[in-house]
């Protein structure tokens, strides 16, 4: 390695060809490359380019202008809020401007080998590695698949090695001079109260020209023509614009030819899209709102369709679709109205295709899931507390751009009080609700941190979960909201027992004619995982599966040491009323018994029947202690009919020494609830 020699795999890449569009048929412009390097090449040179970076960082020589791999920024969002100040300075002084749009054809593709190493000396890069990197260009190479078909092997003899962390570091270094030549024109546009010059700004390839005048402009496109034609590098004119303004309104320019002939066009009425945003004379807001709120609603509704567990969905939506109004934050003029409106278009989407209850609380949507919400992220939250970020961001910066950017930006709260102030007063609304609240409200001093780790893991469906949430908040369709609440004319009794009111918690813990079967099949299913559990534990034999685990009476291990009993009585010489506990582990050796009981109550008992069952089955304890002279264990396993817990459950679990299942309990307890609840409502 110190030769600088690389073995020729470490240098083959993969270049995945993906098509675009299937009606544009196979035209090479129509399928975008996705490279792939080996890992061993990433490594090194993933360390290369922090080195190279820190370096560059330390003798100041990146310059203020490019934004791209710069640690700590806001990448486009920096240029885009500097590119928004100028044409509002523009604007707002009636001053005139002529800028340009620059895109280049294949801009990685294009640069010479020799340019890029010409570069790393003159930046001083170690000697050590300039020479590793000069050996390996020369076996370059990629194999271009599509389809899962390989369809040939390329030599890379010109442009940068992609697929890493250093091929647009590089790109960046090859790019610098470029702004060192523009900045020696001494013309620009004058910004902020000191009037210094900007005259163009970079993001990786996208560049962006500022000048006072036509003719201004002109020298700067001719200096960047020069240097581009110089390394390689070629405009995609095409894709290239010219704008000019005159007392802060457009006005018509006819383009600017270049030395070759070629004319750089004039933009278009619909304007262009730089970095992501339309802008043209400026900001075009009314468009720019209309495409972002568009693509936000297509994505949310696309995941609102998709298999996706509850968990996931709500991730997928928060992630994928937020993000795109997210990044438009800061850059267009949102109005609280508008973002209000994108919230209450998300919810009815989510509830059109099952997510959300029609009835449920819009507060416990937005709440984070560790606090028992669905973690939902409201637009409008989302684009304050961006807003509130760049202005801290823009607040702490020493780039005078920057600095220029946050005196126009008004004072607002910051992020974090902002976050935590709207947190709380959605707690505190949802917690004062009369209906919403009262679940949380009874379950308050009885429910650990653990009773929400369902809700945290998300592996319900998206329909299952929010059908739960509904049934919390006693939103369902009972009798006895129909009859109080709607104000239908229906009697509020229960309809299978028929004796009180038919409320949520009366139909999944209180029915005297859904005791027998439905609570006890939930019971069983719930105690199936423990039983399974502890014969996996204990060396017993039992299934794959625990689903489809059918449990025996009485099972022992193969080395005759544990004995596991399934709903069998226990001999006394004293009759005991208590005598049939669900589960029984005996050790032998040890000389132990575990005595486990089951329940699944109405959750704001959950403590109180633990409790029951600890002295109901004492006496059961105290008996066998005698009997057999060992000593015994009480666990009671409960869990709420909607997944309240203890905070003595985690550790009643411990005691059998099984794993943490708290969430598979919770799990069977509320998808037998939830099996109750649909039977019943449906009669």
């Amino acid at each position: 390695m110190d030769s600088g020699d690389i073995p020729e795999w470490m240098v083959k890449g993969r270049t995945v060809l993906i098509q675009k569009d299937s009606a544009k048929g196979t035209v090479a412009s129509n399928y975008r490359p996705i490279a792939c390097l080996p890992l061993a090449w990433k490594l090194l040179t993933g360390i290369f380019a922090d080195k190279i970076y820190d370096h560059l960082m330390v003798n100041r020589l990146l310059p203020d202008e490019q934004k791209g791999c710069r640690k700590g920024s806001r990448g486009t969002k920096d240029q885009l809020l500097i590119d928004r100040e100028i044409l509002r300075d523009v604007k707002r002084k009636k001053r005139c401007l002529s800028m340009c749009w620059i895109d280049y054809k294949k801009a990685y593709d294009m640069v010479p080998h020799s340019w890029i190493l010409e570069m790393l000396s003159l930046v001083g890069v170690a000697g050590n590695v300039e020479k590793l990197l000069s050996k390996s260009m020369a076996d370059w190479k990629t194999v271009l698949t599509s389809n899962g078909e390989v369809l040939g092997e390329v030599a890379i003899n010109r442009g940068i090695f992609q697929g890493d962390s250093l091929s647009p570091l590089l790109f960046i270094i090859i790019m610098m001079p470029l702004s060192i030549l523009l900045r020696r024109e001494d013309l620009g546009y004058k910004l902020g109260p000191g009037g210094k010059f900007i005259n163009h700004l970079l993001f990786m390839d996208d560049l962006k020209l500022y000048g006072r005048t036509s003719e201004q402009l002109e020298r700067l496109v001719d200096v960047v023509e020069v240097y581009s034609r110089d390394i390689g590098m070629e405009f995609g004119l095409e894709k290239c614009a010219v704008l000019k303004m005159e007392g802060g309104v457009k006005v018509g320019c006819g383009g600017i030819e270049l030395p070759s002939g070629e004319v750089m066009k004039e933009v278009e009425e619909a304007g262009y899209k730089y970095l992501g945003v339309l802008e043209g004379a400026g900001i075009k807001n009314k468009e720019m709102k209309e495409k972002v709120r568009g693509e936000y609603l297509r994505r949310v509704k696309l995941v609102a369709k998709s298999k996706l567990y509850g968990g996931n969905l709500i991730k997928g939506v928060n992630a994928w679709a937020v993000a795109v109004v997210r990044y438009s934050a800061g850059v267009l003029d949102w109005k609280k109205k508008e973002l209000k409106a994108m919230d209450v278009r998300t919810r009815k989407l989510l509830t059109m295709c099952g997510v959300f209850h029609r009835g449920s609380s819009v507060d416990r949507l937005y709440l984070k899931r560790k606090y028992g919400g669905r973690g939902l992220i409201s637009v409008l939250d989302c684009v304050r507390e961006e807003e509130m970020g760049l202005c801290e961001y823009v607040g702490k910066s020493n780039e005078w751009m920057l600095m220029v950017v946050g005196e126009t930006l008004e004072e607002v709260e910051e992020k974090n009080v902002y976050k935590k102030r709207v947190d709380q007063e959605r707690k505190n609304r949802f917690g004062e609700k009369v209906l919403h609240g009262r679940y949380f409200r009874d379950v308050k001093e009885v429910s650990g941190e653990r009773s929400w780790q369902w809700v945290r893991a998300g592996y319900m469906g998206k329909n299952l979960e929010g059908f739960v949430f509904a049934a919390q908040e006693n939103v369902l369709k009972t009798r006895l909201y129909r009859n109080t609440i709607l104000k239908e004319e229906v009697t509020g009794n229960c309809r299978v027992c028929g004796k009180v009111g038919e409320s949520v918690g009366h139909l999944v813990s209180g029915c005297s004619g859904l005791a027998q079967r439905e609570y006890k099949r939930r019971h069983d299913r719930m105690g199936l995982r423990v039983y399974w559990e502890v014969c996996r534990l204990y060396g017993v034999e039992c299934g794959e599966r625990w689903y489809e685990e059918v449990p025996d009476e009485v099972r022992r291990s193969k080395d005759g040491r544990y004995e596991v009993w399934w709903d069998k009585p226990v001999a006394t010489a004293k009759r005991l009323e208590h005598n049939r506990p669900d589960l029984v582990v005996i050790d032998h050796r040890e000389k132990e018994w575990k005595i486990v009981d089951f329940s699944v109550p109405w959750d704001k008992n959950v403590i109180s029947k633990e409790d029951e069952k600890i002295n109901n089955y004492s006496p059961l304890a105290n008996e066998v202690r005698k009997m057999h002279r060992v000593s015994t264990r009480i666990v009671p396993i409960v869990v709420g009919a909607l997944g309240t817990v203890s905070k003595r459950l985690p550790s009643f679990i411990e005691k059998l020494g099984l794993p943490d299942i708290l969430g598979g309990l919770q799990t069977s307890a509320i998808i037998g609830s939830t099996i109750i609840l649909r039977k019943v409502l449906a009669m």
